[in-house]
């Protein structure tokens, strides 16, 4: 399975998609952030000592440190190591600042505040053990400037330059926009962070009850069989053939969930080969042809010779999409009604309608039939459960396959009933030469 990747502006480099990597995306974003301020900030400040202190002589050291900064995206592209990636990024840009610092008088300099950030950095960078880190970091180098100043070898452009107030009140001004864009930054991203695991969380319950759900057709074929064995209607050789056709069903399923899981985590593509929507579709209705006969359902087929291929991948089609609008004709209609179904295909489309004359549906349900985060559920003509999940989920599939959608749905007591129109673009051995 290949991992899929979203480019990412703040780090200049693709980071992995899908909800099991939200924690590392995350933790890639906050040094992105601190990657840029380091790339925006210093700039400033080295300028300001031609311009300013009209001296260049630190430039020899500034310049190089600064384009040592820039060049973090490229060392994690070389290593592909969050470690080392963090690691370069910290210790380049925390040295730049020191020496711009450094220039200006250390601990005597007007930015002198800006070596409290110190421990916030190494913190973000490596937690609770970065914090204390950082606070050894800042001890040491506050320790260094004063030693270094009370013995006078460090310059102190500043208060070369005369203008200390001016230069601190920049200082003060820029550590506060710093800090406010910093904060903002970083609690919208962890608002989104936690936005995202409980999405990820809800779609991780939706498909434990798509899987409960789902695994109900099989299973209830195979005990219909073995009550239709003690009966007699069928002899040992039929029952034993459909009896494997639901396990193999059930396995399929399984695996259904599990592309399912994957394709949401941004791990697996759909596997699209032409299938045969006729061959599915028999497939399932003679898999759930004993359930329709046991609530003395009919079903009315228009479906032709023609195979009606799509590109799709063939379980989640079938599993997914046709069974699930097969499985709701049969709940929601009474006994003795026939459920129509039409397979019709033209040269752009194939069409596939599968209608029933049962209870229909309220337009309050209607209206949030396809979305997964609304209750839908609801028992069936015979107490049959569901979850909810199976229309939404059919959507997304559809969706990803260019196809469309369609559910009409009455209450009139003399016209009840449901209508639901799935179409997607046919596929020819012509398109495979196009692709």
């Amino acid at each position: 399975m290949r991992s899929q990747t979203e480019f990412s502006p703040l780090n200049l480099f693709a980071l992995p998609a899908g909800g099991d990597f939200i924690d590392l995306r995350t933790r890639f974003h906050q040094i992105g952030v601190f990657f840029w301020a380091c790339v925006i900030f210093p700039p400033y400040f080295i300028a300001e000592q031609y311009f300013s202190f009209h001296t260049t002589r630190y430039w020899p050291i500034l310049l190089p440190l600064y384009g040592l900064v820039c060049l973090a995206p490229l060392v994690y592209l070389a290593t592909q190591s969050l470690k080392c990636y963090a690691a370069y990024t910290v210790t380049i840009g925390v040295g730049l600042v020191f020496v711009i610092m450094a220039c200006a008088g250390g601990n005597e300099s007007p930015g002198a505040f800006w070596l409290a950030g110190t421990p916030w950095v190494f913190g973000l960078f490596y937690g609770v053990r970065g914090v204390w880190v950082g606070a050894f970091v800042m001890a040491v180098t506050f320790a260094a400037f004063v030693g270094a100043n009370h013995i006078g070898i460090l310059p102190n452009l500043v208060a070369e330059a005369g203008s200390y107030e001016q230069v601190k009140l920049i200082n003060l001004v820029g550590f506060g926009i710093y800090n406010i864009l910093i904060s903002h930054y970083f609690i919208r991203l962890e608002a989104s962070a936690k936005r995202e695991l409980h999405k990820q969380r809800q779609e991780t319950e939706n498909l434990l009850r798509i899987l409960v759900h789902d695994v109900a057709n099989p299973i209830n074929a195979i005990q219909l069989m073995n009550q239709a064995a003690k009966t007699g209607l069928y002899d040992a050789e039929q029952i034993m053939a459909l009896v494997d056709n639901a396990l193999g069903e059930l396995t399929s399923i399984i695996q259904q969930v599990r592309k399912l899981r994957a394709l949401k985590d941004g791990k697996l593509a759909l596997e699209l080969a032409p299938v045969s929507m006729r061959r599915m579709l028999l497939e399932t209705l003679a898999l759930m042809d004993e359930q329709a006969r046991q609530k003395q359902l009919a079903f009315e087929t228009e479906i032709g010779d023609a195979p009606a291929e799509v590109l799709a991948d063939a379980a989640l089609m079938k599993n997914v999409v046709i069974a699930n609008l097969v499985g709701n004709a049969i709940k929601f209609s009474r006994p003795g009604q026939t459920v129509a179904i039409t397979l019709l295909q033209s040269r752009d489309t194939v069409t596939l309608t599968v209608a029933d004359r049962g209870i229909g549906m309220p337009q309050s349900l209607l209206g949030n039939l396809f979305n997964p985060c609304e209750s839908t559920t609801r028992l069936g003509t015979a107490g049959e459960p569901g979850t909810g999940y199976g229309m939404p989920l059919a959507k997304t599939i559809l969706s990803k396959l260019n196809g469309e959608i369609d559910v009409v749905s009455r209450q009139d007591p003399a016209d009840s009933g449901t209508t639901v129109t799935i179409r997607l673009p046919s596929w020819s051995p012509v398109d495979s030469h196009k692709r």
